[in-house]
């Protein structure tokens, strides 16, 4: 709760200041105000994912029948010593959940289109 309220507040100042004045300059100042945004929005992703990858971080081993990649949750001695031998395990509830995640935004794609189409005659 307190990380979007942290990015929420100097975003929308940034926003309310960007637009006073005339409408020329208001314009151009809301432009970068909007790149502002932009850039603080997309840093408030990055960072805790960047952190949840490095903390969910386990060694890889090939398995023993199929040959593929698996994680190796017993042994985590050299996480971060080689980006090649390391990797995030993915669960259950993950694939679960990211179902759902991509489900949902092919919904909301397919009613914007609706929407840009009903509206556009």
């Amino acid at each position: 709760m307190v990380l979007p309220l942290l990015g929420a507040v100097p975003d929308g100042a940034i926003m309310l200041f960007s637009g006073i004045g005339n409408i020329e300059t208001a314009q151009e100042t809301l432009s970068v105000g909007i790149g502002a945004l932009a850039g603080s929005t997309i840093m408030l992703l990055t960072v805790p994912w960047a952190l949840s990858v490095l903390a969910g971080a386990v060694n890889l081993k090939k398995d023993r029948v199929s040959g593929e990649l698996c994680a190796d949750y017993k042994d985590k001695k050299d996480i971060g010593s080689s980006f090649a031998k390391t990797g995030v395990g993915i669960s259950s509830e993950i694939r679960h959940a990211a179902t759902i995640m991509v489900s949902f935004c092919f919904g909301c794609d397919i009613h914007n289109k609706y929407i840009l189409i009903l509206y556009s005659n």
